[in-house]
């Protein structure tokens, strides 16, 4: 089973450098050789497994992995209906901070007349 894991998101998360996985007691320590790649998976996902959602956060490498905090995912948001005259990156926070914790604000989508969170 890990080996199929390891292949599974070593695949769909297409790297350019490499990753290792290796098992934590109930979770996974992914040390990747490139942040480019890490940023492409914050970015990318949600990314699952056998229908289970892979939960992700930054690890410091010095604390327990335990306390890491894996109760929330990253995930996209596109905000409809916002009049074009009030489509600006605050007015975006704004609504997409009724929903969760806002991160980022997609600036290209912003400025293609998209709001996304």
């Amino acid at each position: 089973m890990l080996d199929s894991f390891r292949s599974a998101v070593r695949s769909m998360w297409r790297l350019t450098g490499t990753v290792e996985v290796q098992p934590r007691g109930d979770r996974f320590l992914f040390t990747f050789t490139h942040d480019r790649d890490v940023a492409r998976v914050k970015k990318g996902g949600p990314w699952g497994f056998q229908r289970a959602m892979i939960l992700l956060n930054d690890y410091d490498g010095f604390s327990e992995l335990s306390a890491v905090r894996l109760d929330f995912v990253w995930i996209w948001v596109t905000l409809d209906g916002i009049p074009p005259g009030i489509l600006t990156e605050p007015t975006v926070r704004l609504v997409g901070g009724t929903i969760g914790e806002v991160l980022e604000v997609d600036r290209p989508a912003l400025h293609r007349g998209d709001a996304r969170v």
